[in-house]
């Protein structure tokens, strides 16, 4: 929940907003403390719960913040669904359908009150199977008025995710994310690609609540290790709080009252005294600055960045290790499929989070609890993403370093799959290739941020081939290199060696891990952010925001030549007067530096920043017919 909050609020040009949560979390918490903290009410009954009480914890989450929001939004009530579904996941449905209701009521109309104990019938059941159906969850209610859901469900779902309709705002924020969700399930292709075009999209709805919905029924479907490390990192709430509390808390509703003192993952140390093999310590044979090792190593070594693949205490992070430098993952020492539902994804993460520590010159510690089986697969993995040697050499190579392990079959299969193919989520992409206008979309929204980050740098064009598809531009630093975005190539590539192919960026799906792998890779230092952007930045935003919002209606966009070039060699070189030509659905757009977009025999004022430049693309493509009214951003 929370990363989707965080993601759908990510609308300024400060980065760092995509890492903080918003009230719609901070609700949800607030809504968990008084669901549990009731006397006489249990976390997993609902027995016990009447009118009256029902009233009081209505009143006190209402009083937990500034009642503005309730006015402004259907924050509260869709917050609150979210809770109750957590504390009633031992509850048949349609007690969980009434408490959800009867809380949302409160302060809000039936229609909605009803809506949002569907949704915590639909999270509670996708907890417990693995499958979000919103019209399942209207059926097990046991209301008879919530048949109506089936024809909602049915609309909403023929419908693209910017294509939903708007109406009552908390059933329309309920539509919009279950169109999302839908989106995300039922589109065939690689799963992590899905995940992040669905948290992806909710940027361009801009609206908070839904980024938090979505959240919470993808993490109710897929679970906590179906997380990036890279979006959990730096996550926090307004006034404090980690992802890993939120795991915590989460951990604790949801199993009990007896999960609060002594026991994982509230307990201070885990206690793997008995495991002979736990002070393990060795070095990767691929890198020098990576240790390998037991959990006893935590307490021996003094790493500047770890990643844990066994369960800690909430104290075991070592003195050395700042907390967003310590990685954690669920990883189960098992071969049944059931204890690892997302084992390619979280073995893969686990070895990209090592990479990343070391781009950031970073001595890290990989350890597990005794270093026999989930340490050396996610070594070989790392020694293979570093050397491009197969996975099964470089297990070699690690289990000659470590002393005897034993690799379970499960872990050793994704291995293999690594060593002659890719993966077979990494098969498929490679085989099919991004879209172009999904390449387009990576190209220039990177390239937008860069311009954004550096506004010393410019825009240049070259070629690689002919024809117009063989275009590619460049991004130029003075003095320091270029960024060339090859796309009908090998995808991005820096002067100073760093590379992405075109599979990789957009299964990433990470625009600003992309941006900060190639400001490590070049050195480039940011200078302060100012408030406007430059006439290079503006174009690329402009051309990102386009081609993103048009969804493949793009036939062509090219940066055209510049006739003009100013400057000197000392300070370098630049182009002026740049043009971006986008061709749209039979429509022309020309984006000049001068301020100026002409679309077709008409003018529009090219705005100075990104949300406003995004305002400007969409009111472009409303007038085009290329977005539909219930497109637009709100």
């Amino acid at each position: 929940m929370a990363v989707g909050d965080a993601h759908s609020r990510f609308t300024s040009d400060a980065a760092s907003a995509r890492h903080t949560w918003g009230p719609s979390t901070s609700t949800a918490r607030a809504a968990l403390d008084v669901l549990t903290s009731w006397p006489g009410a249990p976390a997993t009954s609902c027995n016990s719960i009447t009118t009256d009480l029902a009233r009081v914890r209505a009143d006190a989450l209402l009083s937990a913040e500034d009642a503005d929001w309730v006015a402004a939004t259907a924050r509260a009530p869709l917050a609150i669904a979210a809770a109750v579904s957590l504390t009633t996941l031992g509850e048949v449905p349609h007690r969980i359908f009434d408490l959800a209701r009867s809380l949302a009521g409160e302060t809000f109309d039936d229609a909605l009150a009803m809506a949002c104990g569907i949704w915590s019938v639909m999270l509670a059941e996708t907890v417990r199977s693995g499958d979000a159906d919103l019209r399942k969850a209207a059926a097990l209610s046991g209301e008879p008025a919530c048949a109506r859901w089936t024809q909602i469900v049915d609309e909403v779902q023929a419908s693209h995710p910017m294509d939903v309709a708007g109406g009552n705002l908390g059933l329309h924020q309920i539509q919009k994310a279950w169109s999302v969700v839908a989106f995300a399930q039922h589109t065939p292709g690689p799963q992590r690609f899905l995940r992040n075009v669905s948290v992806e999209a909710l940027r361009y709805y801009q609206a908070e609540p839904v980024g938090a919905l979505v959240g919470a029924t993808l993490g109710a479907a897929r679970g906590f290790s179906a997380i990036p490390f890279a979006w959990r990192r730096d996550l926090t709430g307004p006034t404090g709080g980690t992802a890993d509390e939120l795991m915590r808390s989460a951990i604790t509703v949801a199993f009990g009252r007896d999960l609060k003192s002594d026991r994982w993952p509230n307990v201070a140390r885990m206690d793997y005294s008995t495991w002979p093999a736990r002070n393990t310590v060795v070095t990767h044979p691929a890198d020098q600055g990576v240790q390998l090792g037991g959990v006893g190593a935590l307490e021996t070594m003094a790493p500047s960045a770890a990643v844990s693949l066994c369960r800690l205490g909430t104290a075991q992070r070592p003195a050395s290790v700042q907390e967003s430098d310590h990685a954690s993952f669920w990883l189960v020492d098992s071969d049944q499929p059931a204890d690892n539902p997302n084992l390619s994804f979280v073995l893969e993460d686990a070895a990209n989070t090592v990479k990343l520590f070391r781009a950031e010159k970073k001595r890290v510690l990989l350890h597990c609890v005794q270093a026999q089986s989930r340490t050396p697969a996610v070594a070989a993995l790392y020694g293979r993403l570093i050397t491009g040697e197969p996975a099964m050499d470089q297990l070699g190579q690690v289990v000659s370093a470590l002393p005897p392990v034993h690799i379970l079959e499960a872990f050793a299969r994704e291995l293999r799959n690594r060593s002659s193919l890719p993966a077979q989520e990494d098969q498929w992409y490679h085989q099919q290739g991004p879209k172009r206008h999904v390449i387009e979309a990576i190209s220039w929204s990177v390239a937008a941020e860069l311009l954004r980050l550096h506004p010393d740098a410019w825009l240049e064009v070259a070629t690689e081939g002919s024809g117009a598809h063989a275009q590619q531009f460049e991004v130029a630093f003075p003095g320091q290199g270029y960024v060339g975005f090859r796309r009908s190539g090998a995808g991005i590539i820096a002067e100073a060696g760093f590379r992405s192919s075109w599979p990789e960026a957009v299964m990433s799906g990470d625009v600003h891990g992309l941006v900060l792998g190639i400001e490590q890779a070049m050195g480039l230092v940011r200078p302060p952010e100012g408030r406007t952007l430059s006439a290079p930045a503006r174009l690329a935003a402009l051309a990102a925001a386009v081609v993103t919002m048009s969804y493949g209606t793009v036939q062509h966009l090219a940066l055209a030549p510049s006739p003009r070039w100013e400057g000197d060699y000392l300070h370098g070189i630049r182009p002026t007067e740049q043009q971006v030509h986008i061709g749209v659905a039979g429509h022309h757009i020309e984006a000049r530096d001068d301020g100026t977009i002409r679309v077709d025999s008409h003018l529009y004022a090219l705005p100075t920043t990104r949300p406003a430049i995004q305002q400007v693309a969409q009111e472009i493509l409303l007038a085009l017919g290329v977005l539909s009214a219930g497109r637009h951003v709100e």
